[in-house]
């Protein structure tokens, strides 16, 4: 009886072991991998390892995956630096920016993070530190009107500039290097 079990285990073992090799969202890859570990831990325990499929189960799955969403959660952020006062609701970026550059970057499985700063001398101390990834300068009432639908956006790295060009092709936002900032390629 416990052969007919291994021998559909063999089989899911290396058809969800491919499906893990070639997922392109990150966090259905963390899903696949918990079940790779998973079916581990269950042939081992028809083998009759019953110590070691525990420490599968436990360290393998579970406390893998637990420190691959955390660190997959916390790295595919992209952070977006803006001039707001702390009293004022108003934001520099008009909606239909925001929601164009949140649906874009989206299709790399990032999300948007916004900061906010009180000057721009914070912002571009934020964006030469690398506190941010992209700083809009556009401030509040500097165009006299909200709904203007331009924006010059700086990115610390020449290639996130390459990239956002390539996701966001409407020419009401303008991506550009931003000064003293790290050319070449973005860190792995």
């Amino acid at each position: 009886m416990n052969e007919a079990y291994m021998y559909v285990i063999a089989v899911l073992f290396p058809a969800c072991a491919a499906l893990l090799l070639f997922q392109r969202n990150p966090f259905h890859a963390i899903v696949l991998r918990g079940a790779l570990g998973a079916l581990a831990a269950l042939f081992q325990a028809l083998l009759g390892a019953a110590d070691v499929a525990l420490t599968e189960a436990l360290v393998g799955t579970l406390l893998s995956i637990t420190v691959y969403a955390i660190a997959a959660r916390s790295s595919l952020a992209l952070k977006l630096g803006l001039i707001c006062d702390e009293d004022s609701d108003a934001c520099p970026l008009p909606i239909t920016l925001l929601r164009m550059l949140r649906q874009a970057i989206a299709a790399k499985y990032l999300r948007l993070e916004i900061l906010t700063f009180a000057d721009r001398a914070a912002l571009l101390e934020a964006l030469k530190n690398g506190a941010i990834h992209i700083g809009s300068l556009n401030e509040v009432g500097d165009t006299g009107d909200p709904d203007e639908q331009f924006c010059m956006l700086e990115c610390a790295h020449a290639s996130l500039v390459k990239l956002l060009e390539k996701l966001v092709p409407d020419e009401s936002i303008s991506f550009r290097t931003a000064p003293d900032s790290v050319k070449g390629e973005l860190p792995k």
